[in-house]
């Protein structure tokens, strides 16, 4: 199964993406995941960015789809969402 994480937001606001295939996560890595999903089922409000110029996370797995906040992201997540890349669609695409 494929993790896929978004990140938006930021003073930039440049789109980066990844995907991951999570049997290659370590289990700290699972575990915290699994956090993140748990926590956001039984989270009454849609996560919003902690402050201007803050970064939002999409978290996608399978059918599940959560945001985490950047002061919400668990520390063992940190080093994949180092490696995001820039979602280039339709950049540099000329004008029809």
């Amino acid at each position: 199964m494929r993790l896929e994480i978004e990140r938006s937001g930021g003073f930039g606001g440049l789109l980066l993406r990844g995907s991951f295939e999570v049997a290659q996560l370590s289990p700290r890595q699972r575990a915290a995941l699994e956090a993140v999903l748990e926590r956001s089922r039984h989270a009454s409000d849609p996560a919003q960015p902690s402050g201007p110029d803050r970064f939002l996370y999409q978290v996608k797995l399978g059918d599940q789809e959560v945001l985490v906040p950047e002061a919400e992201l668990p520390e063992p997540l940190r080093p994949l969402v180092q490696g995001l890349s820039p979602d280039l669609q339709g950049f540099n695409k000329a004008p029809s």
